[in-house]
């Protein structure tokens, strides 16, 4: 017998559909019409006025909630598995509130019509019944197990196969479908779905991901590309022109290993601490330390690491390119509280920790304004516009490093005007430049 996914051979369910008009006729389900009337604004919002028919359920509206009066298992998990059972029903053609039943309505051209259970919940439905299964599952049974036509099970295979990857199999001996369990490898349902947009916009977000360190979390990804890339390729999108159309360009960007990358993710989120041998550029030394990582930290295009030192008693940040060795214990990492680590972390300019000792204040020239002015050098920064159309920025620091390697990048586009302590070093600095132009 063919397949009649591939096929297109229909099955007629004649004593089911005996069976739908028997029970229409007795009154014991109906149809119910949600419009576009209802008062509810959530409601409107979220079906931006079109007409929503529910097909073959008996509901009932009570104290402003929906009730499935027959078939909760079906309908039911499609109303409050959407989390729309609490959104009030008013006004609409044949809806009115109290516990008598819904009468049928008669539905309108422009409806939308929805069955008991969404595409989402069928695929998974159908998933589940597969796995239960060591035998092949007719057509038919699988349409009464669904409640749906057996047209709209041989689409839902349809996706199981070509979009999710599933080794769905015909057997044509036993006319039914079964689930090849031993190739299931790469095949599961994810745990989100996503319209075609929302798919386009996680493959940027990837083109984007791979540009940070081209080594990290590759291999992971790929995987995760190629099956957005298929769904979208069966929905007629193209995604070659992504890897053409952006470019992300960076500077100063230092490499760190992949395997350190790793162990410093699961580190920090199985919080879990970490053994390593750091090189202190600023000593040119290396030294062994046993660290509770709080945060992973990309700043400037560069990977950084917050953390408890336990043997310094105190929060450091480590560059992830700087460490040399770098093991996973099993001893639990020391948790420090998020408000202590944005005062210590996130109160002064850069990335180097502490409390604000002083706060800077910078001039920057009427030509340079126009782009400072629109930057943002710290979340508690101060600007404003002096008459002559310089641009002045006050910003509170802890450490001056690299404030000064700022500063010195706008060369004499820019003045300190206090502190006398930072506008003294950058003079300073300044000058042995300046020595360094003027040797013959």
């Amino acid at each position: 017998m063919p397949d009649p996914v591939h096929r297109g051979h229909r099955l007629e369910l004649q004593d089911a559909e005996n069976r739908q008009k028997k029970e229409q006729r007795n009154g014991e389900r109906g149809d119910f019409l949600f419009d576009s009337h209802c008062r509810n604004p959530l409601w409107q919002k979220r079906f931006n006025g079109f007409c929503i028919v529910v097909p073959e359920c008996w509901f009932i509206v009570s104290q402003g909630f929906f009730q499935v009066k027959e078939k909760q298992e079906n309908a039911g998990c499609f109303l409050s598995g959407r989390g729309w059972d609490c959104c009030a029903v008013a006004a609409g053609q044949g809806s009115r509130y109290g516990d008598e039943p819904i009468t049928r309505c008669n539905p309108v051209p422009w409806l939308v019509e929805l069955c008991g259970m969404s595409t989402f919940d069928r695929i998974y439905e159908l998933r589940t019944i597969f796995h239960s299964h060591r035998y092949p599952v007719s057509l038919a049974e699988l349409a009464r197990s669904l409640e749906c036509s057996p047209a709209t099970v041989k689409r839902l295979i349809a996706k199981l196969r070509h979009e999710l990857g599933a080794p769905v199999r015909y057997d044509a001996k036993r006319n039914g479908y079964i689930l090849e369990q031993e190739e299931c490898g790469p095949y599961e349902l994810p745990g989100l779905w996503f319209s075609v947009s929302e798919l386009q916009a996680l493959l940027t977000i990837h083109e984007l991901l791979s540009h940070l360190q081209p080594a990290i979390l590759q291999a992971e990804f790929t995987l995760f590309r190629k099956r957005i890339e298929s769904i979208l390729a069966a929905n007629g999108v193209a995604t070659d022109e992504l890897g053409r159309r952006f470019r992300i360009l960076g500077i100063g960007i230092r490499s760190c290993r992949s395997d350190h990358f790793r162990i410093a993710v699961t580190a920090t989120l199985q919080r879990r601490r970490l053994a390593l041998r750091y090189h202190s550029r600023e000593k040119d030394q290396v030294s062994r330390r046993i660290v509770s990582p709080q945060r992973l930290v990309y700043y400037r295009e560069n990977w950084y690491l917050d953390s408890w030192c336990h043997e310094r008693r105190d929060l450091r940040t480590l560059a992830l390119e700087r460490i040399r060795t770098l093991k996973l214990l099993d001893a639990p990492a020391r948790d420090i509280p998020d408000k202590q680590l944005d005062a210590h972390y996130g109160a002064s300019y850069g990335i180097f920790g502490g409390p604000p000792a002083q706060t800077a204040i910078l001039r920057f020239t009427p030509e340079r304004a126009r782009w400072v002015a629109e930057e943002r050098w710290h979340p508690d920064q101060q600007g404003t516009f002096n008459r002559d159309g310089s641009y002045e920025l006050a910003l509170p620091f802890s450490d001056s490093r690299e404030l000064i390697l700022d500063i010195l990048r706008y060369g004499p586009d820019v003045e300190v005007l206090a502190p006398g302590s930072l506008r003294s070093e950058v003079k300073t600095r300044l000058q042995a430049a300046l020595k360094k132009y003027q040797k013959k």
